[in-house]
């Protein structure tokens, strides 16, 4: 029997334990569950049933930074900001937005991160210098990723990407840091992605804030000069990027049926949810489905987190008992508010 190994310990961490089988631990840490070998049984005693862990995170860290070519922290908030970044307004980016991330967080979800669930947030200026560490940790499971997190440790880069979408990204990976500060139990993906997208997608005011429950992204106008019959017109194209993007193409996505329905992104497990022919897609539904019930259903929605980070079992049979709803009339909801989402005509 195999499983699948996430890291390696090479430090001294406590773990908290939660099974005890024939030689093996399963234990938990952040939103990590696994398996550890403990004591000397045989080599030959079977691994049970589920994934090992072996957790190593100041050894992952000293790599980001030999990477880096730096070592100096920057304080910001809950995390310690690393970064090659030369640009003072773009590095002062970075640290403002990490330094509101926490408070955005308990504001539009309504529960606090256990302050293990911060970390260091390392960013680099070259995407060279990112793929080059993905490879190092072969934590890149699929190279067009623009950032990943590891329990206490959030990587991105910079390279010649738009400000606003580094924002994102970064809004993104820090989010997935807090996430493991607040649930003591693995998230389901649609849930672990769609919370952290949810603020991710939020627009940035001029002051550097995040407007929470705003939609980021941009509308690009492209005035064409058209000559018909001696007479001279102008065709307008409006193309959409980011966020206000997203949510176009899953609302013609949703309508065409070809997106999963509600019950089914739900029940995705990592493998299905990530696969690279339908992880896009699985990332906007599952980001709009958390914007719709933080739009719609607020208090019950708020609620069903509240219990999650309690303990709970944040499964979908327990988030429709606080929804008390079902998935077809809450899919029929669902569909009403994108085709009436403000944000698109």
């Amino acid at each position: 029997m195999s499983s699948r190994v996430l890291a390696s310990l090479d430090v001294e961490v406590a773990l908290e334990v939660l099974d005890r089988r024939a030689g093996w631990a399963q234990v938990r840490l952040g939103g990590l569950k696994g398996w550890v070998r403990i004591g000397t049984d045989s080599l030959a005693d079977r691994v049970p049933e589920g994934e090992i862990l072996r957790f190593a995170d100041e050894a992952r860290l000293a790599l980001a930074l030999e990477v880096l070519g730096s070592e100096e922290p920057i304080e910001a908030g809950r995390f310690d900001l690393y970064t090659d970044v030369e640009d003072d307004a773009r590095r002062r980016s970075y640290v403002d937005v990490a330094s509101q991330i926490g408070d955005a967080f308990v504001a539009r979800f309504g529960v606090d991160p256990d302050p293990r669930g911060a970390g260091a947030v390392v960013v680099y200026s070259r995407e060279a210098d990112y793929r080059r560490f993905e490879t190092l940790t072969r934590a890149g499971v699929d190279l067009r990723s623009q950032g990943h997190t590891w329990p206490g440790q959030a990587v991105l880069f910079v390279s010649d990407l738009p400000p606003a979408d580094v924002i994102a990204v970064l809004v993104h990976e820090l989010c997935h840091l807090l996430l493991r500060g607040v649930s003591p139990t693995v998230l389901p993906p649609w849930m672990e992605e769609g919370l952290a997208n949810d603020l991710a997608f939020s627009r940035v005011d001029d002051s550097g804030r995040l407007v929470l429950g705003s939609l980021g992204g941009r509308r690009i106008v492209f005035q064409h000069p058209m000559f018909r019959v001696g007479l001279r017109s102008v065709d307008r194209e409006v193309r959409l990027q980011g966020a206000v993007a997203s949510l176009s193409l899953l609302r013609e996505s949703w309508l065409a049926d070809r997106a999963p329905s509600l019950k089914e992104l739900t029940s995705l497990d990592a493998q299905e949810f990530f696969h690279p022919d339908d992880r896009l897609l699985h990332y906007d539904e599952s980001s709009f489905l958390v914007r719709f019930l933080l739009d719609e259903r607020s208090d019950r929605f708020r609620r069903f987190l509240s219990f999650v980070a309690a303990g709970g079992d944040p499964s979908a049979v327990n988030l429709l008992d606080y929804l008390d709803s079902d998935w077809t009339t809450t899919g029929r909801a669902f569909e009403r508010w994108l085709v009436f989402h403000p944000a698109l005509p």
